[in-house]
């Protein structure tokens, strides 16, 4: 009978509802097709069909086949007999019958019940020849479907299902919170022993870091007091410094003093915080890392007014930035003499004494300001001087200095500059920073500074 199923569901797939038209109740057609189809049910399906099928109006439509074979283009009545698909005791299917009949003969093609069997024409032919020969008809089982019940086990189902996974994420919970927990005193443990080697590395650090500052400070003591002594030696007479250093008519000579440098010192010590431990300037700008005034080391020059004062401070820094020209730069790529690409950079302290009909000696004004002053000759100055090029102060110019003069805010931002031919100023510098060259802007390593008769400032 599985094989009759299957061959009606393929039929049925090939009858489509082209022009379909559904036959009214009214007419003499459909109580004719009704009565044939209560026949084939009462005839070849079990009681219950019938019983169901009592007060059922059937729904019976004129369809054309729609399949590909000989039957393509026939037309045929379906009579569908409704299930009530409310009931929760019921047939299986949406219908309690469903009849097939072809409308040129009004033989049955197919015959369906509800419960999902049925019969084909040709093998209900094939029964009512057999019965005539005393081969009694084999029914259709009337069978019901309690749709409450199979919600009901389906629910307890699904209840008993939900119990058991409940259980088992309860224990696959607990079983992770162990291994987590296994998992966290590893960790814990391991982060213990890492914390413990951080920190014998880190006090071994340490030592080395004191050992190497008590090092630097010794160090820097005794440069301290070279320093002293060189500057101690080159306290001349003017006529010795006027030789040493050639003044113009605008300029007096460079002399050094200590009144100024004092003032300067003490005037630093109000607009910046130094460390107190080694005088050293924590926060870096541009031009240098970690620096410091070298006091000792200070030079005064004054205009031929008297009305300006400037303080030339040499500073000792961890890092400084160093500037040289492409020309100057390739010079030192071709003999290796770093002579070519240092520069020089000191904090410059300007006492400016006004109104301008005043003196230094008469002034009861003074305004003060600071900033730094970076020298950077060119090539041809260098090697003119013998890269003795370095001892142009605020006030002084060296004679026939040839390069360029910056200046710079303390905070390390540009403010302007110069550029010098044979000594004299031909442009002037607007530039932020100095764009990066072949020999531009380099980091310089080194405590290297500017003393009184010093000219080994980078």
């Amino acid at each position: 009978m599985k094989t009759w199923i299957v061959l009606l569901a393929a039929l049925l797939v090939g009858m489509g509802s082209a022009a379909a038209q559904e036959i009214k109740p009214s007419s003499p057609e459909y109580h004719y097709l009704d009565s044939v189809c209560r026949w084939a049910i009462e005839k070849f399906g079990e009681k219950g069909f019938i019983e169901s099928c009592k007060g059922v109006n059937p729904k019976i439509t004129l369809k054309k086949f729609m399949g590909e074979d000989e039957d393509f283009g026939r037309n045929y009545y379906e009579i569908f007999y409704p299930n009530d698909l409310t009931k929760p005791v019921r047939l299986e299917y949406d219908y309690i019958a469903k009849v097939t009949i072809w409308q040129d003969t009004y033989a049955i093609d197919w015959l369906m019940f509800g419960s999902g069997w049925g019969y084909a024409g040709a093998h209900i032919e094939k029964m009512l020849q057999e019965e005539k020969a005393g081969k009694p008809v084999r029914k259709i089982e009337y069978v019901l479907v309690d749709y409450g019940a199979i919600r009901r086990e389906g629910v307890e189902f699904r209840k008993r299902m939900e119990e058991i996974d409940r259980k088992a994420r309860a224990k696959s919970a607990a079983k992770d919170k162990e291994r987590q927990a296994k998992d966290a005193e590893v960790i814990r443990k391991w982060e213990e022993e890492v914390a413990k080697r951080h920190e014998k590395e880190m006090a071994k650090k340490r030592r080395k870091m004191k050992k190497a500052e008590r090092r630097q400070n010794k160090t820097v003591q005794a440069e301290r007091e070279r320093i002293v002594r060189d500057t101690a030696r080159t306290v001349v007479s003017s006529m010795e410094l006027e030789r040493v250093f050639p003044v113009s008519d605008s300029h007096f000579p460079l002399k050094i003093t200590g009144d100024e440098v004092r003032a300067a010192k003490e005037w630093m010590e109000k607009v910046w915080a130094f460390d107190e431990e080694r005088g050293v300037r924590r926060d870096s700008n541009f031009l240098l890392e970690e620096w410091r005034p070298l006091w000792d080391s200070a030079v005064v020059s004054v205009n031929a007014e008297k009305r300006q004062k400037a303080v030339d401070v040499p500073v000792a820094a961890r890092a400084r930035a160093s500037f040289a020209s492409e020309e100057c730069s390739r010079k030192y790529k071709e003999t290796g003499n770093s002579a070519y690409i240092h520069s020089c950079t000191r904090l410059v302290v300007l006492f400016d004494y006004y109104p301008k009909d005043s003196t230094a000696e008469t002034a009861s004004e003074v305004r003060m300001n600071e900033f730094f002053m970076l020298i950077d000759p060119s090539l041809k100055f260098r090697e003119a001087k013998n890269f003795d090029v370095f001892r142009s102060t605020y006030l002084y110019r060296q004679e026939g200095f040839d390069g360029l003069i910056h200046f710079y805010h303390t905070d390390g931002s540009y403010s302007n500059g110069w550029r010098y031919q044979d000594g004299k100023v031909v442009s002037r510098l607007t530039r932020k920073k100095p764009e990066r060259t072949d020999g531009g802007i380099r980091k310089v390593k080194a405590s290297h500074y500017w003393g009184a008769g010093r000219t080994d400032c980078w």
